[in-house]
Order: C-alpha cells, then structure tokens, then sequence
C-alpha cells in the first residue's frame, strides 16, 4: 500500500523534429529555442509534440473542469487527458483508493491549436509557441478571460468610492496590428468610438464587460474574425457612426426590429392566408353557380316529366272511358240483335204474311241505326 506524502507534479518537455525553431516563451520571461534537425526533414513526417506528464496523483483526487480552458490547446490537452484518466479508472476501479497513478499525454502541434497570430497557447503550462524567430517579436498571450477578469478587478478597485450596486461598464478594441475598421457604440443617444489600445500582449479583438448590482458579471469578447456586421449588430454595436447615430444599436432598436421582422412575417402569413381565402371563395362561388345550373336544369325536366306524366295519365282515363262506352255499346247491339232475332223467329212463325215480316225489318233497322249513333258518339 501506498503510504507516501499526497503530492502532485506536472512536468512537460518539447520535441521539434521539423526544418523550422520553434521559439518557446514563459508568461514570467523565461524563453528559449528549440533548434530546427541539422538535416532536411521530409515535410511528410514533421513531428513537433508536447509531452506532458502528471506524476504521483490518485485519480479519485483529480477532476477537470473544461468549462475555463481559454485556449485551443488547453481544451485538446483536457480532452485527451480525461480519456486517459477515464480509461485508467475503468482498467483499475479497485486500487484506485489506494495507490498513486502516473499520466502521460502527447500533444502533437498542428495549425488547428494556434490562436491569435499563429501562437499556440497554453494557460494550463504557461507557454506560448511560435513557428519562427520572426514571429517571437510578439510577448506571450493571455486568455481573453484572463483579461476580462482583470479588467473587472481594475474597475472595482477604482470604483471603491462610489456606491455599492452601481453600473460598471467597460469597452475597448485590442488591435496589436493596426488592421482592425473602427466600431461605434451608443451611449445615452449618441455615437461614440469605441477605444484601441495596441496591447500585444493580449489577444486582439474586442473587450466588453458589464457589472451591476449583484448580478454576475456579463463578458463578452469577440475575436478579429468574428467582429462582422453581422456580429456587432448583435451585441449593439455598429461599423459607422452613421448608423449608430440613427439608433440602430441601441437595444431598444434592435427590439423594436426584431418586432418589426416578426410583425412583417406575420403580416405576410396573414396576406398568404387572405389570398388562400380568396382564392377558396372563388371556387365556392363557381360550385354554388354550378349548382344553381344543374338544380334548374333538373327543375325544368321535373316539370317537363310532370306534365307528360298528366299528358299520359289523362290519355289513359281517355281511354279507359272510351273501351267502357265501346263495350257498353257492344252489349247493347248484341242485346238489341237478339231481341230482334227473337222477335222475327216469333213473328215469322205467328205470321207469315208480308205486312209483319216488313215491319220487323223496320225493327230491326231502327235498332241498327241506334247503335251505330251511340258508337260514333
């Protein structure tokens, strides 16, 4: 069992296997040069790494908090290094209470670490790398955090006089290079520039910091690539004085805008919606005349099918009345016949002399003229 003093160690060294020095600078002044290989290295295996070696520390002691790494480095190194210690708690879950463990880490350099002016930096080792001696003019860089949190001890330690719970403001434009376009601000109405300082020893860009009340500090920091209109305009800041004398930054501007583009987009989805309506109606319009066609349409055959149903159905009667009267009539000749064959068959047989037999041909004639009027009826 481990029963040593608990102790920690973090030690690192620099290995330039290239055709170019790589100049390494200490925040505290100490620099030095690590000298390019005496022969042509193949540009395909340039090898320029940062070993770094944490010694003597047991793991449940140790914790990484990835939230304050400023720099490109350092969030790469602390993401690498909590693989390693993730992997060394899985493999050793039962001694880790117990000893110390050792980790190692190696940061192979690459343009993607590099930070402001090509430097990479590193706030966990206190060094900042340069690709050149050209380069190395430049003093080694702090976190844009650092600065901020710097500038916020600055300005309480000025603001002691006033009262507790005041406003505490503080805008500059870092720009070592001189290559940066002047940006304006709006304070109480009116456009002001926003300070430069050439500080290099401090990343460029822009510097905001408000303090108020007991509210946590609000830090901004914007890099040289990100100061576009777009992002200015964002954080109430405007490239010319015109427009930010117009009060297009204010917040309450830009409130108002985004109000404006919100009202507009919602006036657009109302005249999307009206001409929808409208193009509805239309068809509704054109349905209901359609329809108001076909029911006419189908009201006139009903009346024409009405009348030639009456037409038919007064003909039927007709006719029906007709072959009632015609066989009423048939009864009454067939009636009147036999009368009259019985009465010649009783005359003829009582009497044969002609005076009779004319008289029931005269009988016989009357009756046939009475039918026939009553058929031609």
């Amino acid at each position: 069992m481990d029963k040593s003093i608990s102790s920690f160690k973090l030690e690192y060294h620099i290995s330039n296997y290239s055709n170019d020095e790589l100049i390494v600078k200490t925040q505290g002044g100490l620099n030095y040069i690590i000298r390019r290989q005496e022969r042509m290295v193949s540009r395909n295996y340039v090898s320029r790494e940062v070993h770094v070696k944490i010694s003597g520390v047991k793991v449940d002691d140790f914790w990484l908090d990835d939230r304050l790494a400023q720099t490109a480095f350092d969030k790469a190194f602390l993401k690498q290094l909590g693989e390693t210690i993730e992997r060394h708690r899985n493999n050793n879950r039962l001694l880790n209470d117990i000893f110390t463990s050792d980790f190692y880490v190696v940061m192979r350099l690459s343009g993607e670490m590099a930070d402001e002016n090509e430097v990479i930096h590193s706030n966990i080792l206190g060094i900042s790398l340069y690709n050149s001696m050209e380069a190395a003019n430049i003093a080694p860089l702090s976190s844009h955090g650092f600065v901020l949190q710097e500038l916020f001890d600055l300005a309480h330690e000025h603001a002691l006089e006033k009262p507790k719970g005041g406003l505490h403001y503080f805008i500059y434009l870092n720009d070592p290079l001189s290559k940066l376009n002047p940006i304006y601000t709006n304070v109480m109405g009116k456009a002001v520039r926003v300070p430069v300082v050439q500080d290099i020893s401090r990343p460029a860009g822009l510097y905001v910091g408000l303090h108020y009340g007991s509210i946590e500090p609000q830090e901004l920091y914007l890099t040289c690539d990100e100061l576009t209109r777009d992002g200015l305009a964002k954080n109430g800041l405007f490239e010319s004085m015109e427009e930010c004398a117009m009060g297009g930054n204010t917040e309450r501007a830009l409130i108002a805008e985004k109000k404006l583009v919100d009202n507009s987009k919602a006036m657009g989805g109302l005249l999307k919606d009206k001409t929808t309506l409208e193009e509805s109606l239309r068809k509704s319009q054109a349905e209901a005349a359609a329809l108001a066609e076909e029911l006419r349409q189908a009201t006139n055959s009903h009346r024409n099918e009405t009348e030639r149903l009456k037409a038919q159905q007064a003909m039927a009667l007709y006719l029906r009345d007709m072959s009632a009267t015609a066989a009423s009539a048939q009864n009454q000749i067939k009636d009147s016949v036999i009368k009259a064959n019985q009465d010649i068959e009783k005359k003829r047989s009582s009497a044969n002399n002609w005076g009779e037999i004319a008289k029931a041909v005269a009988a016989v004639t009357t009756c046939a003229v009475t039918v026939y009027k009553l058929y031609t009826s």
